[in-house]
């Protein structure tokens, strides 16, 4: 099953919304690991319902010394820029 994330604004606990912006993708697709699929250095798998980003080029049985485990939102997060919804700038 394939693990997909989107994110357009973010809520921060004191109430203010700010949205993600840039030329980045606010979207990420994880598919289930597939050990005949060659995987490159940033590419995204889900294995064991959680997601994972390749840190080397890999194929075969899933390897934990391959991937580092991530969240959908902070994959997101790190390649936006975020942009405060009233306008001000931070």
């Amino acid at each position: 099953m394939a693990i997909v994330g989107k994110i357009k604004t973010i809520t921060l606990p004191s109430g203010l919304q700010y949205e993600l912006g840039g030329s980045a993708s606010t979207e990420i697709v994880a598919e289930e690991y597939d050990p005949t699929d060659n995987y490159s250095i940033g590419d995204y798998c889900s294995y064991e319902d959680k997601v994972y980003r390749a840190t080397t080029s890999t194929t075969g049985s899933f390897d934990s010394n391959d991937w580092t485990e991530v969240t959908v939102m902070n994959e997101i997060v790190a390649r936006c820029s975020i942009i405060p919804a009233n306008g001000v700038s931070f």
